[in-house]
């Protein structure tokens, strides 16, 4: 278990050791109040209401999908009342989740476990689909005042997903930037980017919504924009949003929960453009995350 000194997270590290059998381990926090669940999914987020679930009254209960109360997410679950709450970041790649309304309990399930039964698992069987060895899990609990959005959850989570790591390229004395540079500013922090591609010519940045909520929207580049203009996930000019320019920086209005992908060209001094910013780097052909 670790606390930070300067985040409100608690981190946790669950090593198992498992013979195999039939059944699953979980991660469990019983919050102790009244509240509501929301998950994560890709590019936005949703409530989980389980008792609008259509739950199938199975008689085995290792059967996954006739497990009541069962759900997934993508990355994240919080349970909040509203004025406080606690989200549990899942273990990178594990989506699954249990919650008992009854008991106020909540699941991450880190690992199934499945005896094979039948033909078709007999034959496709091997320690990874037993659940056999030893296996490693890293989570994080993170109790906050009011709901999901005040706690910006989808944020945090892909904080603890991707963190940043900061490594020096060239020598000290031979660079020619400040100490401190943003080469990318967005704003409000509710807008999340996901990918940063090179393409005949221009630069294309594709954001998204994460609250719901929509509104205005900055994005700041390094140096004066060119032109820059919404396109489709082709490269295709699109009509909305539309973006207007000031300098360094691009404008435009989001919608609750919009994908948006900027296509803009920089003038002189941009990055890769000359003496100033360095060469063009050798991964721009490449998809950034």
């Amino acid at each position: 278990v670790s606390l930070h000194h300067t985040t409100d997270r608690v981190d946790f590290s669950a090593h198992i050791h498992s013979t195999g059998g039939s059944g699953y381990f979980a991660a469990n926090v019983i919050p102790g109040f009244d509240g509501k669940v929301h998950t994560g999914v890709p590019f936005g987020a949703e409530p989980r209401d389980l008792s609008r679930e259509p739950w199938v009254d199975g008689t085995d209960p290792n059967e996954e999908l006739l497990r009541k109360n069962v759900f997934y997410g993508h990355h994240w679950v919080d349970y909040s009342d509203g004025q406080k709450g606690l989200t549990l970041l899942a273990a990178e790649g594990k989506r699954g989740f249990l919650f008992d309304p009854e008991r106020r309990s909540l699941d991450h399930v880190l690992l199934m476990t499945i005896v094979p039964r039948g033909e078709m698992e007999i034959s496709f069987s091997n320690p990874y689909f037993k659940g056999q060895g030893d296996h490693s899990f890293h989570y994080s609990l993170l109790p906050h005042g009011g709901d999901w959005r005040e706690a910006r959850c989808a944020q945090r989570a892909q904080e603890n997903n991707h963190p940043i790591h900061a490594g020096r390229v060239i020598g000290g004395s031979a660079a020619s930037l400040p100490a401190s540079k943003s080469f990318l500013d967005l704003k409000p922090d509710t807008m999340a980017v996901t990918s940063w591609l090179w393409r005949d010519g221009a630069y294309e940045l594709r954001l998204y919504e994460t609250s719901g909520n929509g509104g205005p929207v900055a994005v700041r580049l390094p140096g004066t924009i060119a032109a820059c203009r919404a396109v489709d996930f082709n490269g295709r000019a699109m009509a909305r949003p539309v973006v207007t320019l000031s300098g360094d920086a691009a404008h435009f209005t989001a919608q609750p929960w919009e994908i948006v992908t900027l296509r803009f060209t920089l003038g002189r001094g941009g990055p890769g453009r000359g003496a100033k910013y360095g060469q063009a780097s050798p991964y721009r052909d490449k998809m950034m995350p």
